[in-house]
């Protein structure tokens, strides 16, 4: 719906100009013309001009010129931005947020940030005050591909071991995992060295129990697909308190 929506909005390519001017401007990439995901308030969209990155309105207005050299969908009124080799946070009027200084950032909140150095992974405000502090690097994160932490958890990696960090509960699911895929409706399948899989909690706990599963995926609106013994099945988000679950 949202796509048909933009294609009625945008019968032809896109023409972007800047304010005050009817000059159509060129450009490499868009999220009109492209796989990048558009914002989620559909208020702007990226570009890519010249080597850089900048932001659109549905009129095709330039809004935050093509001055960063890497930019994420808007989330929240914000959106993480990249100078050089490093990240920082803008919001809707190209204002900065949090100066780019850090390997790695993410949007927690509209106050609270996820930063990575190499001397591990931060929570700080909006201010750079540091909040919490967990001793892996920042190369250890990982997100889906639109930079949000599902249920409030990241995944971590560690000598190519998966965990999570609980940011709400302020808990370390150690990586211990040969596999871990992202949490959803509160649990995430990971895969033991073993070769067994089951879902987890957000507290690291067996949700539910595969018998002979060969995997599954996350749920979505309280259903997940399953493999066991090659049929496809669906388990019920409810049945994730009882760990004899299949």
């Amino acid at each position: 719906k949202m796509l048909f929506l933009l294609l009625l909005i945008f019968p032809s390519a896109c023409e972007l100009r800047e304010a005050n001017s009817n000059v159509p401007l060129t450009y490499e990439a868009s999220d009109m013309s492209s796989i990048y995901p558009i914002s989620d308030d559909m208020k702007l969209m990226r570009f890519k001009q010249d080597g850089k990155w900048g932001y659109f309105d549905l009129n095709g207005v330039v809004q935050i010129e093509p001055v960063y050299d890497g930019g994420s969908i808007f989330y929240g009124g914000m959106a993480t931005v990249r100078s050089g080799e490093n990240w920082g946070v803008i919001d809707e009027h190209g204002k900065m947020i949090v100066e780019p200084k850090y390997s790695y950032i993410a949007i927690l909140s509209e106050t609270k940030f996820l930063v990575g150095q190499d001397d591990g992974i931060q929570v700080i405000d909006i201010s750079g005050n540091i909040l919490k502090e967990y001793p892996y690097s920042f190369n250890n994160i990982s997100s889906d591909i639109y930079g949000i932490f599902r249920d409030g958890m990241v995944m971590i990696e560690e000598n190519e071991k998966y965990g999570f960090i609980n940011l709400e509960e302020d808990i370390i699911i150690k990586p211990v995992y040969q596999w871990a895929g992202p949490y959803s409706n509160g649990v995430a399948l990971v895969e033991t060295v073993g070769g067994e899989f089951y879902y987890i909690d957000t507290f690291g706990n067996v949700a539910i129990k595969m018998k002979r599963s060969m995997g599954g995926s996350p749920f979505s609106e309280g259903l997940a697909p399953v493999m066991n013994a090659r049929v496809r099945q669906s388990v019920d988000a409810q049945t994730a308190t009882s760990p004899s679950g299949t």
